[in-house]
């Protein structure tokens, strides 16, 4: 018993060090095999055909070329970032931006958690420094378990530099700075599209007609493009549901005081929430995900919101402040499933139609990354796009190589995180309690964000960091 007693901590270092080791595997396996390409090594200049603005892809055409016509169907985050940096060229493209809906309504969405997508915006004069009314920088991430008031541990989310590598903002915000300047067409739901020679003809439920010399699908993970292109197929459910909301706190209580600059999340069984400050104005985003089956209705209905937040409220019993708080304060709050798509292989594109964002790669939000990927990929295309020595079949598979395997291991990892975020058993819990402690203590967090920063901006094209 006293060698037991003596051995005690070195047992518990080794042990601490084995799950550690075991947890980074569990999030990174395969991340080895399948490497994500640089920008620099896959889109390295090459003397094949020149993409003129005619949008000839064999270089001939007009001496005095036109300018290129570029049609995105999709006004989220996605469309709206490759409309503004396709925009910088306008001697070389047009670009025109397609939106079912008849507004971009403040009332619709969340907020984002912002890493690479963060370096992208500055090229496009949206940052901290410049417009910190959309920016809340996060400095912490703090970790419980249900019913307990003692943190499982904290992390810094800071580089190394003490410089932020983490900022959330609200979409609705993000969107309507993204959307100056750009021409939108409301009302406009896509009904079928179609490459025909050198042009792609769009028709749209009103009935009218457009052609143009590209067409990109940003229209999300139900994307209409992508069911033109590759077939109908449904998103898969997979059996984890979701409480999204948004709340309006007093910038000057001592709860929202306590969460500035801080991501909180809690643990508990077959459940996983989270909140953080989305803007200096008192705008908290908050979520929480569990085991379910598939809702019948999702609706960010206001009529609906005092039943909603109530059900939550009451269901939600066994989480300790401030996530009661913040469900009493919901602006707005929706209850929907978590979708995803296998990888499309081989191209995201037909003919002269590419898909990006969640049209062309859907995850699931367990590492935050879809915002991300999505402002990445409009960054790589604009960049491929305005190169003179690319034909649209070379930007297209170039675009596939460099942004594939990223998206690729990013889904996987998400799908296996949001497996042991959820766990449901005494075990599981015990498990992933016991792994956010050791995560902590070891700064494996701190780890996973340099890890996630450095892949990123090798696919980051130089024009924009």
């Amino acid at each position: 018993m006293h060698l037991l007693h003596g051995n005690n901590s070195s047992l518990i270092l080794v042990s601490s060090v084995v799950l550690s080791s075991a947890l980074v595997w569990f999030f990174y396996k395969g991340s080895n095999q399948r490497q994500s390409k640089s920008f620099a090594s896959v889109a390295s200049p090459t003397s094949s055909p020149r993409l003129n603005s005619c949008g000839s892809d064999d270089g001939s055409g007009d001496d005095q070329a036109q300018p290129i016509r570029i049609n995105i169907i999709g006004a989220g985050v996605s469309g709206l970032v490759l409309a503004r940096l396709l925009m910088k060229r306008p001697e070389r493209f047009i670009v025109n931006v397609y939106e079912k809906s008849r507004e971009l309504s403040p009332a619709l969405g969340g907020g984002f958690s912002l890493q690479s997508g963060r370096i992208i915006l500055r090229s496009l004069g949206l940052s901290e420094e410049l417009t910190p009314e959309l920016f809340e920088p996060i400095h912490t991430l703090e970790q419980y378990q249900a019913s307990d008031t003692t943190p499982l541990g904290t992390a810094s989310m800071l580089n190394s530099d003490q410089t932020c590598a983490v900022s959330c903002a609200l979409r609705a915000n993000l969107v309507k700075q993204l959307s100056r300047g750009v021409s939108i067409h409301f009302n406009k739901d896509l009904d079928f599209c179609e490459t025909r020679g050198k042009i792609v003809v769009s028709q749209f439920t009103d009935g009218t007609m457009n052609e143009c010399e590209l067409l990109i699908g940003a229209d999300g993970i139900r994307s209409t493009v992508r069911t033109q292109i590759f077939g109908y197929s449904d998103p898969i459910y997979s059996g984890h549901s979701m409480w999204y909301g948004v709340s309006k706190l007093d910038p000057e209580s001592d709860v929202y005081k306590k969460m500035k600059h801080k991501m909180i999340t809690q643990s508990g069984k077959g459940f996983y929430t989270g909140m953080y400050c989305a803007d200096s104005e008192g705008k908290v985003v908050f979520w929480k995900t569990h085991l379910n089956e598939k809702p019948k209705r999702e609706t960010w209905d206001r009529a609906e919101l005092y039943h909603a937040r109530m059900k939550l409220y009451y269901s939600s019993n066994d989480i300790v402040e401030p996530f009661p708080t913040v469900v009493q304060h919901a602006e707005r709050l929706m209850h929907f499933g978590l979708y995803y798509r296998p990888p499309l292989k081989g191209k995201w594109h037909q003919g002269r139609v590419v898909l990006i964002g969640d049209a062309a790669h859907p995850i699931l939000p367990y590492m935050g990354q879809g915002a991300n990927l999505a402002i990445e990929d409009a960054a790589v295309l604009a960049s491929l796009l305005s190169r003179d020595d690319l034909s649209f079949e070379q930007v297209f598979k170039m675009f596939y190589e460099i942004r594939e395997p990223k998206t690729t291991q990013v889904l996987s990892t998400s799908m296996r995180m949001g497996k042991f975020q959820l766990a449901s058993s005494t075990l599981g819990c015990f498990f992933r309690d016991t792994m956010s402690k050791l995560m902590n203590k070891f700064g494996v967090y701190e780890r996973i964000i340099a890890k996630q920063r450095e892949a990123s901006l090798k696919e980051i094209p130089e024009e924009y960091l």
